[in-house]
């Protein structure tokens, strides 16, 4: 009997929901508003485009990755945290709004307020949430410690006075470098 070696056969089609099938592209600009409750933008993201229905979709790693950089481009605003801002950041800690009430020790009342866009969240209330989340990013070794307190010290002497502005936009560009920045923590976890 002889052995012969299995010869890989050609790779299958990505097929999309609809049944067509994905194709690899660039986009010029790939929209995750629907992620993350408001505009945020990505230039030159490799990605997929549906044949038969039009839609597009990204690999989940990029997704990760902007998901994590939109959370530091929040911290950093220059400004305190709007109602979208402010409910992202509870969606990353995976907290209702009753726990968050709870870890910050005010009424729930408070944050769903903050997230409709009935109330301004205070400057101590916006620093308190900027600093769950970026310990919560330190924790998961998504960021040093060194990084999230640089970010914080600027926040506590530069930020919270300016009130918040609605409408929240965030342009990120280079998903290749965003990809780069999360491999040595991807490293790490799996290491711990």
């Amino acid at each position: 009997m002889k052995d012969e070696q299995q010869k890989p056969g050609p790779s299958r089609a990505t097929i999309c929901e609809c049944g067509g099938e994905l194709r690899p592209t660039k986009f010029d600009v790939y929209d995750f508003s629907a992620y993350v409750g408001f505009n945020v933008t990505v230039s030159g993201a490799d990605g997929f485009k549906c044949t038969k229905c039009g839609g597009e979709t990204i690999d989940g790693s990029l997704l990760n990755a902007v998901m994590i950089h939109t959370i530091v481009q929040i911290s950093k605003s220059r400004r305190r945290l709007n109602g979208d801002e402010a409910r992202y950041l509870r969606h990353t800690l995976h907290v209702t709004q009753k726990e968050l009430a709870e870890k910050m020790g005010i009424v729930r009342e408070t944050v769903a307020k903050w997230e409709c866009g009935d109330a301004e969240i205070s400057p101590q209330q916006d620093f308190i949430l900027r600093a769950l989340s970026l310990g919560w990013m330190e924790a998961e070794n998504l960021i040093t410690r060194e990084y999230m307190s640089e970010v914080l010290r600027t926040v506590f002497t530069e930020v919270r006075i300016e009130p918040p502005k609605q409408g929240t936009s965030i342009a990120l560009s280079d998903p290749a470098a965003m990809m780069r920045d999360m491999a040595p923590r991807r490293e790490l976890r799996a290491a711990g």
